[in-house]
């Protein structure tokens, strides 16, 4: 019988990139996709990207992207490592990981240890994306 460590273990190895938690492109891409631990999966187009801001202290980042009627929020360390490949369009893909597996990652990349995608409802409706009055 499997223990949870055992299945953690083994979700942690199935992933692409198990010691990044972001995936960058070479040109631009169409959309992003935003992975959560908890199995939620979301596919945002960049085509209507509106910012992204960075907040906190170095060892407890917040970075909020605005696209597409969404805001994706993320928490983690050396997020800041982010802001020129979203500028560029670039990044195709976010995960988040387990604070603890913050330990086994490089120290020169972005660490994700909570992603959450939320409808932006201030000014724009969620399902018809009008402005409204």
């Amino acid at each position: 019988m499997r223990t949870l460590k055992q299945m953690v273990q083994e979700q942690k190895a199935a992933e692409t990139q198990p010691d990044a938690s972001s995936e960058v492109a070479e040109a631009p891409v169409r959309s992003i996709q935003v992975h959560a631990w908890n199995g939620e999966k979301w596919v945002l187009p960049w085509g209507f990207f509106y910012s992204a801001h960075l907040q906190g202290t170095a060892d407890r980042e917040q970075l909020i992207i605005r696209i597409a009627h969404h805001e994706i929020v993320l928490e983690g360390v050396r997020l800041a490592l982010l802001l020129p490949v979203i500028a560029d369009l670039q990044l195709g893909c976010l995960r988040d990981l387990p604070k603890k597996f913050q330990v086994d990652t490089d120290q020169s990349v972005p660490f994700i240890n909570r992603v959450s995608v939320r409808p932006i409802t201030d000014g724009i409706e969620a399902r018809g994306g009008t402005e409204s009055t």
